[in-house]
Order: C-alpha cells, then sequence, then structure tokens
C-alpha cells in the first residue's frame, strides 16, 4: 500500500498508460499463420498485392490477418482517440492503389491514390481504420493506425 503523503511522487496518468499499455502488449502471446518472412528494413509490414511469396520473399497481403478483415469491412468503423498516428503507405508495386479512411460509420472516404513508386504518410490517430485497395477497389487490408510504414509490392 502506498502512504497517502507519496502520491505527489507517483508517476502521471500518462505515464501508467505508457507502463500498462508496453506491459499488456508483451505479454500478448504471438500466434500467427503468416510465415516469417525477412522485411525490408524500411517497412514495418511488407506485403505483395499479387503472387506466392516466392519471388523477393515478400508474403502476399492476402495471408495477412489484416487482409482477412476484407471480408468483413463493415465490422471496422473507425473510433479515434486523441493519441497520434502517423501511417505510411509506399506503393513498390507495379499497379495504383488506393488509400481510404474507414469513417465513423465505416464507410469509405478516399485520401490518396498511389500511382506505381507513390507514399502518403498521414497524420490519424489511434483508433482509425485504414483501406488499402486496388485500382478497381478490391480490398487489400484494413490496418490500424498506428506510426508505422507499409510496404505494398
Amino acid at each position: 500500500m502506498i502512504p497517502l503523503d507519496s502520491w505527489q511522487r507517483l508517476p502521471s496518468k500518462a505515464i501508467w498508460f505508457g507502463l500498462l499499455t508496453s506491459l499488456a502488449v508483451a505479454q500478448q502471446p504471438v500466434h500467427s499463420d503468416v510465415p516469417v518472412q525477412a522485411v525490408p528494413a524500411d517497412y514495418a509490414i511488407a506485403c505483395a498485392i499479387h503472387g506466392s511469396g516466392d519471388i523477393d520473399q515478400v508474403i502476399p497481403c492476402a495471408k495477412f490477418s489484416e487482409a482477412q478483415r476484407c471480408q468483413h469491412e463493415a465490422d471496422f468503423p473507425s473510433n479515434p482517440t486523441t493519441l497520434p498516428a502517423v501511417l505510411t503507405v509506399v506503393n513498390r508495386s507495379s499497379e495504383p492503389i488506393r488509400f481510404y479512411w474507414l469513417d465513423r460509420s465505416g464507410t469509405r472516404a478516399l485520401y490518396a491514390s498511389l500511382p506505381p513508386g507513390g507514399h502518403v504518410s498521414q497524420q490519424s490517430h489511434i483508433g482509425a481504420h485504414w483501406l488499402l485497395s486496388t485500382r478497381d477497389d478490391q480490398c487489400i487490408a484494413i490496418f490500424n493506425a498506428a506510426t508505422m510504414t507499409i510496404g505494398i509490392f
């Protein structure tokens, strides 16, 4: 028990939140059906729109859980918090991709069309959801807003 006069020495709420979040993340078991890949150093996530993953050793996006979300797009409306994030998407593929925010009702709102070689760094907030699609609007994956870079090959 902490003495009542010691409360002033306790860390702030933000520090406690960071500590508790770190502990919760660190204690979550990692279960994945996605094979381990050598992700290019510039990307937190890298995946290929097409292919088996044999070429360039980049795993197809369809094998990631974020791609499985496409089957349930309506279940991912954004509910942004005040915690900021910057989500960067780099299109290393040979075809254009589209970058949508899923609004609070789960409706797509186009934020960018990325040509091959294009990229976007989008200011966002934790709790927001972002959808990547092909030019013909076939969902590639739905990502949680986070400060990270995603490479699409």
